[in-house]
């Protein structure tokens, strides 16, 4: 009898075992189907997503459908007709659009009454900041008015462009404030011309003055 027992509990126990083992397995294979349907389903949060992104395809910005040119404002020199007495001046410009220019697409042109010098790309220095340098303004004609005036193209298909207002400069530097480097050497350079150039001169007349005293002995 004792026999018998234990082979009716084993039964029972293998049985518990394997109605948890199927009941474990629907509980995991229903997870799957649950997590499938709300992944695809219409009222997911994976598809509202989705649907929040492709309302956003249609929007002027991300379609490309932007027609407006960039906005751009002079903030440094902030004032027309300044005047300038640097070597170096810092000029920066703000740029406002939907679809900010690309590296390479802000680009200032300088000249003066006369004639056109040179185009520049201005670098981002941070949101709608533009920056440029002009660096060597002493090498160009001092005590004259030069026009600054800035170019940019927005970064949407349509490639939007626009050009700043004239900024007029007056470039008014003495260079014997604080010449540039190079005058200073060909200053130096020059001194050390007429130096050796007068000692060769008293060289040669104290030569000369030798020459004829010997002559005058003899």
């Amino acid at each position: 009898m004792k026999l018998v027992r234990k082979k009716k509990k084993s039964v029972n126990i293998s049985t518990i075992i394997t109605y948890l083992m199927l009941i474990l397995a629907n509980f995991i294979a229903l997870n799957i189907i649950i997590s499938v349907f709300l992944d695809y389903a219409p009222g997911g949060s994976e598809s509202l997503s989705n649907h929040g992104s492709q309302n956003n395809l249609f929007s002027p910005k991300l379609a490309n459908n932007d027609t407006t040119a960039p906005i751009l404002t002079f903030i440094n020199p902030a004032i027309n007709n300044s005047i300038i007495t640097q070597h170096s001046y810092d000029i920066i410009i703000n740029v406002t659009d939907d679809n900010p220019p690309l590296t390479g697409n802000v680009i200032i042109q300088i000249s003066n009454i006369t004639n056109f010098l040179f185009n520049a790309t201005m670098n981002n220095t941070g949101g709608d900041l533009w920056h440029f340098s002009w660096v060597n303004i002493s090498q160009y004609p001092l005590h004259v008015w030069y026009i600054l005036q800035v170019w940019a193209k927005d970064s949407s298909l349509s490639g939007n462009n626009n050009w700043s207002g004239a900024f007029y400069i007056f470039i008014n530097i003495s260079l014997s404030e604080g010449p540039p480097l190079l005058i200073l050497i060909l200053n130096f350079i020059m001194v050390v011309v007429i130096i050796v150039a007068v000692m060769f001169y008293l060289n040669k007349k104290a030569l000369y003055k030798s020459s004829t005293k010997i002559k005058s002995d003899q």
